[in-house]
């Protein structure tokens, strides 16, 4: 048996964190811990594609999904209780908006192709459109310069990210 699954040009996460300081450089948060997702989704979107849209939907209209993002329609859908979420600053939700941001920019058609794999073959992480997705959003939410003399703790506080996600963006610089 067969699964065809998306492969992404390869990024690896030393190029996702060049990507990552751009973003933060574009945005002028280069010096901030706290990366206003909110802000960026409802405006700043609209500054580098002014045909975007955000749209939010509730849970039984979004089909088990927290966010979708399609570039190609110029929108991202976020799950109604995921934006809630966000609005209270938890890490969980104000990460899957900064995912699908990330889906938005890196994995449009043209950055993809449709591979069959067998069933227990595996796409290498660096050319995996979910761990490019969650490491732009990480590198974006907890950027590297600003915490590396932090702790996980004190991550997860400034950067209003998990501790899941303050560990790993620890753990790999």
């Amino acid at each position: 048996m067969t699964d065809i699954k998306p492969i992404s040009i390869p990024l690896s996460r030393t190029k996702i964190r060049e990507l990552a300081a751009i973003f933060r450089k574009v945005t002028n948060t280069e010096k901030i811990f706290y990366f206003d997702v909110l802000s960026f989704l409802e405006l700043g979107m609209m500054t580098i594609d002014n045909q975007f849209e955000y749209i939010y939907l509730p849970k039984n209209e979004m089909k088990g999904y927290y966010g979708k993002a399609c570039p190609e329609e110029h929108k991202i859908y976020i799950r109604e209780d995921v934006y809630l979420g966000a609005t209270k600053d938890i890490g969980r939700h104000r990460f899957t908006i900064m995912h699908e941001i990330a889906h938005y920019f890196l994995h449009k058609k043209e950055n993809l192709v449709l591979a069959r794999l067998s069933k227990d073959e595996k796409i290498p992480k660096y050319q995996d459109v979910e761990w490019q997705a969650n490491t732009l959003a990480a590198e974006v939410l907890a950027y590297a310069p600003l915490i590396k003399n932090c702790t996980i703790k004190e991550i997860a506080h400034k950067c209003a990210v998990s501790y899941q996600v303050a560990r790993i963006q620890l753990k790999s610089i």
